[in-house]
């Protein structure tokens, strides 16, 4: 499969320069779309990377993001309960949900603790139907996220979609039960699938930290054979693509590019 928009890649010294910039470039995308559209779907991630683009989201610009508009949701989620260290939403909440101005209502969690990775998967993908239920808030049947923010692992995976993963062939859903390697610390997962990730109108990728340069600098610099390899490589969206990467990740010099 081939990429018909080229990604735009921006290279930074460190995380933290990543975090700060991409925190301003996520108020921007949320001011125009509530400015257009009238509210905002944003599809949080899990992992390491994000930590500090919440933290800077929440203390730095807060206040001037309209969060009664924003509304969000988990592009991927461990199956434990949510005060387990390893949830995405846990992350989520204490970096960011906790020290918003924003209803209840707006924050779409997946109640993963209690239930099969299956019967979880059914009721997210049910709700995220009844929230993109406007005229443009759906095409060719697939959900348009306003922004999607993602990771990509050592092992080339992004979201909870895995090399040679089933999930990768998850026909029309849009949230499907999946698993980890076995080498992880949680198996059962759930994940929006490739297609719904590929309709987005914003996705930014961001990556941090030296183990994983090969998988990052093949997808970015071959793209046609990363794409054979890595999940990552398939992300495709029909709006915007950007990687956030520092300079550990992709290896070069030089300031944000």
């Amino acid at each position: 499969m081939e990429n018909p928009v080229s990604p735009e890649v921006r290279v930074f010294p460190d995380l933290e320069a990543l975090s700060k910039a991409a925190a301003r470039e996520v108020r921007r995308v949320v001011e125009e779309t509530v400015a257009e559209a009238g509210r905002c779907a944003i599809a949080l991630a899990g992992g390491s990377t994000p930590r500090r683009l919440y933290q800077r989201l929440a203390t730095d610009h807060s206040a001037m993001i309209p969060w009664p508009k924003v509304h969000l949701f988990w592009g991927d989620e461990r199956c434990v309960r949510p005060d387990h260290a390893a949830s995405n939403v846990r992350l989520a909440r204490e970096t960011l949900i906790d020290h918003l101005e924003i209803p209840d209502a707006n924050v779409h969690v997946p109640a993963v603790e209690t239930r099969s990775p299956e019967d979880v998967a059914s009721r997210y993908e049910a709700e995220l139907r009844a929230h993109f239920d406007r005229p443009g808030d759906t095409q060719h049947g697939w959900p348009v996220f306003d922004l999607i923010l993602l990771g990509v692992g050592a092992d080339g995976h992004t979201a909870s979609l895995f090399p040679d993963s089933a999930a990768l062939d998850a026909g029309d859903r849009w949230v499907v039960a999946t698993q980890a390697p076995p080498d992880a610390e949680v198996r059962d997962r759930i994940t929006l699938t490739m297609p719904a990730l590929n309709q987005a109108r914003n996705v930014f990728v961001m990556t941090a930290g030296d183990e994983k340069r090969p998988v990052v600098r093949e997808i970015l610099e071959t793209p046609e054979t990363g794409v054979l390899r890595y999940p990552a490589a398939q992300v495709h969206p029909k709006g915007r693509l950007v990687w956030w990467v520092d300079r550990a990740t992709i290896g070069l010099e030089g300031d944000a590019s």
